[in-house]
């Protein structure tokens, strides 16, 4: 069973708001004959397209067996065997996997029911400093 953890929602809408409002505007200066209309909407849409990554996806994907960060177009993916530490540092979730791999978990970007089920999930790790 896979527990997705999705973004705070002001995480999600500030992309959209900025990538709505620039297409919006591409399109008025067309309208006004601006021939520079394609660098608007062009960035508009990956903003948008940033939005609804994040919207789709969530922030972490919590599994049986591993953790996967879905914040960029390359998920960083640890199986729960490999992790030889966890700690908080600076308000951040550290997750030390490998020799010298970490993955950094931020709780500000989740929402507070995925906080939570976050905070429940690390205490069912063995080597879990909670």
């Amino acid at each position: 069973m896979e527990i997705t953890i999705r973004y705070r929602k002001n995480q999600v809408l500030w992309p959209l708001t900025i990538g709505s409002s620039l297409v919006v505007c591409g399109v008025v200066s067309r309208f006004y004959g601006s021939s520079e209309v394609v660098g608007f909407i062009g960035i508009g849409a990956l903003w948008i397209g940033i939005a609804l990554h994040k919207w789709h996806s969530g922030y972490l994907t919590l599994g049986e067996n591993f953790i996967r960060r879905n914040d960029s177009p390359f998920f960083k993916k640890i199986e729960l065997s490999q992790i030889t530490e966890v700690k908080k540092f600076a308000g951040d979730w550290i997750i030390k996997h490998g020799n010298s791999k970490e993955l950094v978990i931020s709780p500000q970007v989740m929402d507070e029911q995925g906080l939570a089920d976050f905070e429940k999930f690390l205490t069912k790790l063995d080597c879990a400093n909670v």
